[in-house]
């Protein structure tokens, strides 16, 4: 068994975490604070950034915030609330107008346990419902407290990512949420919320691997 795998395998550790709120930021969380640590204790570090995500989405099924929050399946043929007999295609309406991107990277060549990451997201855009460009931010360090015991430390957060969307009118020019059709007067729009996680990792290696 290499080393690396060892640290993993043999470690026993307790986390301590605050989110704002548990999404994508949170989840992220594991795979960088498993790698601090082992880059720690086996003093490594990466001379070159290199891409931890990379995707493109042409046509999603579910759109979503820049926190990874599915926000509404896209719509395509919507009933009334009012008249069940009233149906309308509003498809056109949350076509995107252009993929979006979103790439990760991630750089560890500073100190040995230091991870930064950063990357981008370019949003979503349609005519009745826009998420704007993000940054996507991650700083995590381990450090050796005393032999074979270990704290990680970290932050990550979303900068950006604005959700707004508009109304559809009928011939009447009375407004509608359109996935729904009913009264935008009370449709109740998702908050905008910055996405913050913080956390703390106490590990202790168990028999220590090797260096």
């Amino acid at each position: 068994m290499s080393a690396a795998r060892f640290v993993l395998a043999a470690a026993f550790s307790i986390t301590v975490a605050a989110s704002f709120p548990a999404t994508a930021a949170a989840n992220d969380w594991q795979q960088v604070a498993g790698y601090a640590l082992t880059a720690k204790h086996l003093n490594m570090k990466v001379a070159w950034p290199w891409l931890a995500e990379m995707a493109v989405s042409v046509a999603p099924h579910t759109i979503r915030a820049a926190d990874g929050r599915a926000l509404m399946r896209r719509p395509a043929v919507v009933a009334s609330a009012y008249d069940a007999a009233a149906r309308y295609d509003i498809s056109r309406f949350y076509r995107p107008h252009h993929p979006r991107l979103r790439v990760k990277l991630r750089y560890a060549g500073r100190h040995s346990g230091e991870v930064i990451s950063f990357g981008i997201d370019t949003g979503y855009a349609a005519e009745k419902i826009r998420v704007r460009p993000a940054l996507l931010l991650g700083y995590a360090r381990a450090f050796e407290v005393r032999k074979n015991f270990y704290l990680t430390a970290g932050i990550s957060g979303i900068i950006g990512g604005r959700v707004s969307e508009k109304a559809c009118f009928d011939s009447y020019d009375r407004a509608y949420y359109c996935p729904t059709l009913t009264a935008w007067r009370d449709y109740r729009p998702p908050k905008h919320r910055g996405d913050l996680h913080g956390s703390l990792v106490f590990t202790w290696l168990i028999g220590g691997g090797q260096r």
